[in-house]
């Protein structure tokens, strides 16, 4: 069906592809997976569960203190009243011991909440600088907003730009996928 087929280059073809103004994207060849030695694109996975612990933890004890920080202050549209909900669950689930990955989460819920609020501060100390150091920036300052957004006074965008904590985030989730991209 194609034999008959015939391919001219355009006249100006050079011109036109070295010209960045006509705005389309151009195609990046990369190696054909067939070529590419498999041993380079399989890693052993690290083991991070210690680390998921402590994102846990700080998650775990950031919701039991935003609970407290909302306590009676009204939902001002539909997502703060479905995070309380979730938020309430959660901890009620700690609350019985069904967090798989914090054996001592009832112990957790129930401290008295300055010292939830230091071990929250000597968890963010410890993942500062680390592999966890974004999701755990993440959820802090979620938690230290919470009345603010809770109020309808501060947005959750604008908290999320700043310092680039959401940057820094997507950063951390694309970070096993760089050679690919």
């Amino acid at each position: 069906m194609l034999k008959v087929m015939k391919i001219k280059p355009l006249e100006y073809a050079s011109v036109i592809i070295n010209d960045p103004s006509h705005g389309a994207v151009q195609v990046e060849w990369r190696p054909d997976v067939n070529v590419v030695d498999a041993s380079t694109l399989i890693r052993q996975i690290p083991d991070i569960k210690e680390e998921h612990c402590i994102i846990e933890k700080v998650s775990l004890l950031c919701s039991v203190e935003s609970l407290e920080l909302v306590k009676g202050i009204a939902a001002p549209s539909e997502h703060p009243k479905k995070h309380r909900e979730w938020t309430e669950e959660r901890v009620a689930r700690a609350k019985n011991g069904d967090n798989p990955l914090l054996p001592d989460a009832t112990d957790l819920v129930q401290l008295e909440s300055s010292q939830r609020q230091n071990m929250i501060e000597e968890l963010m100390e410890c993942s500062s600088g680390n592999r966890i150091d974004a999701p755990a920036e993440v959820i802090y300052v979620v938690y230290k907003s919470i009345k603010g957004l809770y109020k309808g006074e501060v947005d959750i965008l604008d908290v999320l730009l700043k310092g680039n904590v959401l940057s820094n985030l997507y950063n951390f989730l694309n970070a096993d996928c760089h050679d690919f991209m």
